[in-house]
């Protein structure tokens, strides 16, 4: 999902006037990311993403020092920052938790909003899952 950078800072805003708490995730040095009494564990490629991400808490975080932590010294193509930040996402979903892609900027990372707030329970391993906003509905 792209959000433009009004639509980000309108996001953090919605979040702090309806009380959604704050307080940033923790990741610990074993890569669980702990929020609101859960957590999630995380790959290092997760864990090296999230780091700058949870620093600039409720910020955008630009795509330039994100590739730079997670593939240091290393130059690196868009898509595989963007499929990180997929991952990424799906695995911060069952906390509540979201990575926005802010177009030609970077990414921001921030409670979902309850707007947003959809089932989670949806089994991913069917073929019939909802795969990047389409449906699978099989060969024709």
């Amino acid at each position: 999902m792209l959000t433009t950078v009004m639509d980000a800072r309108r996001s953090v805003h919605d979040a702090e006037r309806h009380d959604t708490p704050t307080e940033p995730p923790a990741l610990d040095e074993f890569g669980l990311l702990r929020y609101r009494g859960e957590w999630v564990a995380l790959s290092s490629s997760e864990e090296r993403m999230l780091r700058p991400l949870l620093d600039g808490w409720g910020r955008v975080v630009h795509t330039r020092v994100l590739a730079e932590s997670v593939w240091p010294g290393r130059t690196t193509r868009s898509t595989s920052l963007h499929t990180l930040a997929h991952r990424l996402r799906r695995r911060l979903r069952p906390l509540g938790l979201t990575v926005e892609t802010i177009r030609a900027r970077g990414f921001l990372m921030e409670p979902v909003r309850r707007d947003d707030v959809t089932d989670t329970s949806t089994d991913l391993t069917s073929p019939t899952a909802d795969l990047a906003g389409g449906s699978y509905e099989g060969p024709s």
